[in-house]
């Protein structure tokens, strides 16, 4: 078996190098990184992930979670792919976990995924697709950090315990609109849920579009809604 040892001897340097290389800790300079990196994958040297991650007391997993959704869309898959591409650039790796809950449920009802249930074994959590304050409420129990994905959330975001990001569903449909209106298109019609938040906030940048114009507003139901 190679060791870290047989490494370091091939490469020329420390073992602490070598371990600051394949750690990704410390200071250690470009080309170095690349000689350790280079002379490892020759020498076949794989890293005990599990012992590593024990000592440092991190699972280094993020965990996807996509909420109440029976397929992904396209924005989903490209913070997926995003998120995917920077966690392995600092070392991490990401699990991809569709769960569906009622939204009626209490917190402490939540059969949450088994991951979840075992201390260790993801170190944070992405929340898209659409998702209740049941859920959060869950995971700030487990005190399992998580960023949510907050336009398809179904309450206020004002008072969440970790980080959320959203886009502005208002302005975002009043420049589109208006785009179409430059256009000369004067009968546009919205389609939407108006059970479901963000279409409500989608249909507030419409109609003010509509009402600042002097245009009519048509308001079409979502087929199957």
């Amino acid at each position: 078996m190679v060791t870290i040892k047989d490494v370091a001897r091939s490469a020329g340097v420390s073992t602490t190098t070598v371990s600051r290389v394949l750690n990704r800790r410390g200071y250690f300079d470009r080309d170095t990184a690349s000689l350790v990196r280079r002379v490892a994958a020759e020498l076949g040297y794989r890293q005990n992930v599990n012992w590593k991650r024990l000592s440092r007391q991190t699972s280094e997993t993020i965990c996807y979670l996509l909420g109440n959704s029976h397929t992904m869309n396209s924005m989903h898959v490209e913070v997926l792919m995003s998120a995917e591409r920077v966690l392995r650039e600092a070392g991490y790796d990401m699990v991809f976990v569709p769960f569906c809950y009622r939204a009626s449920a209490r917190g402490t009802q939540l059969e949450l995924p088994r991951r979840f249930q075992q201390q260790g074994t993801v170190d944070g959590v992405i929340l898209a697709g659409v998702h209740c304050s049941n859920l959060l409420e869950a995971l700030s129990r487990l005190n399992l950090p998580y960023v949510l994905l907050g336009n398809a959330f179904m309450g206020p975001c004002k008072k969440l315990k970790w980080d959320v990001v959203i886009y502005d569903d208002i302005t975002g449909s009043y420049e589109t609109v208006n785009y179409l209106v430059r256009l000369g298109h004067r009968r546009i019609a919205f389609v939407g849920n108006m059970r479901l938040p963000w279409f409500c906030r989608r249909y507030e940048g419409y109609a003010r579009v509509m009402r600042e114009r002097g245009l009519p507003e048509i308001l079409l139901p979502k087929p199957g809604t």
